[in-house]
């Protein structure tokens, strides 16, 4: 669950993202899992789970369904302000500010906290024909 207060707006990477309503200092937390979010098994993963939660890269069985407004969470290419910390809280990375972001600025995900962040990149929306999804997905 999302720790800090943002904003969703259209974005200039994708859609839509999340935007800082104050500024953040690098080391702060920014998300954790706890409920709503929720585990669901790959088989039973739907593509909107898929285009909307994310697959932990050491636990690949499941995908990471995202119940607040987390799940507006873009990727940062070639530049992130976020990504997971060493703690870790029931189960699931703790995410940090990478950097101090400014009130205003797109929260950026690092893609290496997303197993299928290489799918999701070149198909930004999943087919139902790709629910089926196996851990060499993310390779």
């Amino acid at each position: 669950m999302i720790t800090i207060d943002v904003a969703v707006r259209e974005s200039p990477i994708h859609g839509l993202g999340l935007f800082a309503l104050n500024d953040i200092p690098k080391g702060t937390e920014l998300w954790a899992f706890s409920p709503p979010d929720c585990r669901i098994p790959i088989s039973e993963a739907d593509s909107n789970d898929l285009h909307f939660g994310y697959i932990n890269p050491e636990n690949s069985d499941f995908v990471v369904k995202c119940g607040d407004l987390s799940k507006f969470w873009n990727f940062g290419i070639h530049y992130a302000n976020c990504g997971p910390s060493d703690k870790i809280r029931l189960g699931e990375y703790v995410i940090i500010a990478l950097v101090d972001i400014g009130t205003g600025d797109e929260l950026l995900i690092s893609t290496e906290s997303d197993f299928d962040s290489k799918r999701k990149l070149s198909n930004p929306w999943p087919t139902d024909s790709e629910q089926q999804l196996t851990p060499s997905l993310g390779q």
